[in-house]
């Protein structure tokens, strides 16, 4: 299925196509320095030169990170098409066509997967679930072992499969009532790759969303549901069952299955010590479960009686009848789903999201500040908020603004400028109720909402501008004058907040050539550093410290149009932050 091989990745020739970036810097419209302005930070390194880097084919729309067996970064790049749905920013579940796995670290190696069909578990994943139509009309699976030249097949039947892949197990089912086993393929600590038999849950038919659901994170439990639409546990390696009731909803996290039943009652069940426990609370016919802050042991919840954080039962407490409880927001409070995301300090949240005309407010979740209201008259959120640390692309027509994010509970950023004026994109920034961009886009928050970044003067075709960061007051007041922005770069195009608190700028971009820089820059220092140079039409970054804590290196995709120019993903060390 496989055949790897231990090739390095091709270094591209690079040429800069003079005539290319003329006729480009005429179209921009821009000088190589708008002014004689000092920038408000140094630049420091020496940054690698572009042509030297490796080359991997492709783009990160194609891309997923996948994690080897000694725990090391690889890439999988969708051969035949694009892994995300074009226009789209969440992976496909399935992948058609084979796939070219990447090693990211030395010895840098490259091999093909030669499949029909392949699904992946949550970044970055440790397997590839594989299955195809072989020629005797059978189709087969396989579990894949990122960077082993193993291989292993199960025979599936003459039926599609549906799968459940995790990282280290995979289960196959099909669509029917005639499912009389349930197949697990399992990887073991040493390697050695294993099928066992569970029992069906009794009358599950998959056409009404019964059978398998989830495993936990360990993958020890499956999570099921039979035909009365009971919560089976299924231990997969000890062939233990427990019933866990009927429930209306329910999801696992830090080693417990938060789950709610038909009358609203919420439940928790330790998986470990295998013990349901009712929480003492019950949500009403209009509420939902919100979020988890695990450090703090609580399940936030939104109902008529407000947004409100439970303490979660521990084994070998006394069951209770009613939970311990604070009232974060007394409002009454309305979201549209449940669901078990993991809280910030900060809740942002709509106390009454299925009104035509509503809020969006933010309220630390250990109750040290009152709710603050951050928008007001909403009448469309074009993304989910509850529980975010930050909220994007919410439309406030009542206010003739759009809204284009909220941070915390410290700050909100709005525009005024109709959709298109300036051309796709660019618009005006307002914070405060004071206006700090002009003609702008790209705008902000860094991670700790301690600043604001955007790109000023960007109505020009390749869409760039200045880099400015602008300081966030801690209590931002329309009384208060918005300090003075920090001057970072000149003609920058693509801009990414990376995992360490530094931002990722592509600089000095008014013509194609060896000045066009890829910076990582830390405004508190009020430093950057110079990561490489001849990059000249970055498009996205992946940052595999988002996913590897530690790891410091950034998978830039190239998109240079001018003869030449690298076309691809290339690799870059981002260097430490306080190094220099």
């Amino acid at each position: 299925m496989q055949a790897p091989a231990d090739k390095t990745l091709a270094r591209p020739r690079v040429g800069w196509g003079g005539l290319a970036a003329i006729a480009m810097l005429a179209l921009s419209g821009c000088a190589l320095r708008e002014g004689a302005a000092a920038l408000d930070i140094q630049v420091v390194g020496t940054p690698v030169d572009a042509s030297q880097l490796q080359l991997i084919p492709g783009s990160l729309r194609s891309s997923r990170l996948l994690a080897g067996k000694d725990g090391d970064p690889w890439l999988a790049v969708s051969a035949p098409d694009e892994i995300l749905v074009p226009g789209g920013s969440e992976p496909m579940a399935e992948l058609e066509g084979p796939l070219h796995i990447y090693q990211l670290s030395p010895p840098q190696q490259h091999y093909r997967v030669d499949t029909q069909y392949t699904r992946l578990p949550s970044t970055p994943a440790q397997s590839l679930c594989a299955y195809q139509l072989d020629k005797d009309g059978v189709f087969r699976v396989s579990l894949l072992q990122v960077g082993s030249a193993e291989t292993n097949r199960f025979e599936v039947g003459v039926k599609p499969p549906l799968l459940l892949c995790g990282q280290r197990t995979l289960t196959f089912w099909h669509l029917g009532r005639d499912n009389q086993i349930l197949p697990v393929i399992r990887r073991y600590p040493d390697g050695s790759v294993y099928r066992k038999d569970l029992p069906w849950p009794t009358e599950a038919n998959p056409m009404y969303e019964q059978g398998p659901q989830f495993f936990d994170a360990r993958e020890d439990v499956l999570f099921a549901i039979d035909g009365d639409y009971h919560t089976l546990a299924m231990y997969i390696d000890s062939n233990e069952t427990v019933d866990l009731g009927a429930m209306y909803w329910g999801r696992t996290v830090d080693r417990l299955y938060i789950g709610m039943d038909f009358d609203g009652a919420l439940w928790v069940y330790d998986i470990d010590a295998k013990k349901m426990m009712p929480i003492g609370y019950r949500v009403s016919t209009i509420g939902n479960v919100i979020g988890i802050h695990s450090q703090r042991h609580e399940l936030v919840t939104c109902d008529w009686d407000g947004l409100r954080a439970l303490s979660l039962p521990r084994v070998g407490q006394p069951l209770r009848v009613v939970a311990p409880q604070r009232v974060l927001d007394a409002t009454p409070c309305e979201v549209q789903t449940s669901t078990l995301e993991r809280l910030d300090s900060v809740i942002v949240y709509s106390p009454n999201a299925t009104s035509e005309v509503y809020q969006v407010r933010a309220v630390p979740i250990d109750g040290s500040a009152a709710p603050r209201i951050m928008l007001n008259g909403v009448s469309e959120i074009l993304r989910p908020v509850e529980g975010s640390a930050a909220l994007r692309s919410v439309v406030s027509r009542s206010e003739g603004v759009v809204v284009s994010a909220v941070c915390q509970n410290r700050a909100t950023y709005y525009r005024t400028t109709p959709e298109g004026v300036y051309g796709l994109g660019v618009s005006d920034g307002w914070m405060s109720g004071q206006r700090f961009m002009e003609r702008g886009r790209d705008a902000r928050f860094s991670l700790d909402c301690s600043y604001l970044y955007f790109k000023e003067h960007a109505a020009n075709v390749r869409k760039l501008g200045t880099l400015h960061a602008l300081p966030v007051p801690i209590d931002p007041t329309r009384d208060q004058p918005l300090p003075a922005p920090l001057r970072l770069a000149y003609n920058v195009g693509l801009i990414a907040l990376m995992p360490d608190g530094r931002l990722l700028a592509s600089t000095d971009l008014a013509v194609l050539g060896p000045q066009n820089r890829l910076l990582a820059i830390d405004v508190p220092r009020q430093q950057a550093q110079a990561l490489a140079w001849g990059l000249s039409a970055v498009t996205r970054a992946l940052f595999v410290g988002s996913y590897f804590p530690g790891r410091r290196e950034i998978i830039a995709e190239v998109r240079d149009g001018s003869v030449g120019g690298l076309h691809g993903m290339v690799v870059l060390d981002s260097g430490e932050r306080g190094a220099n």
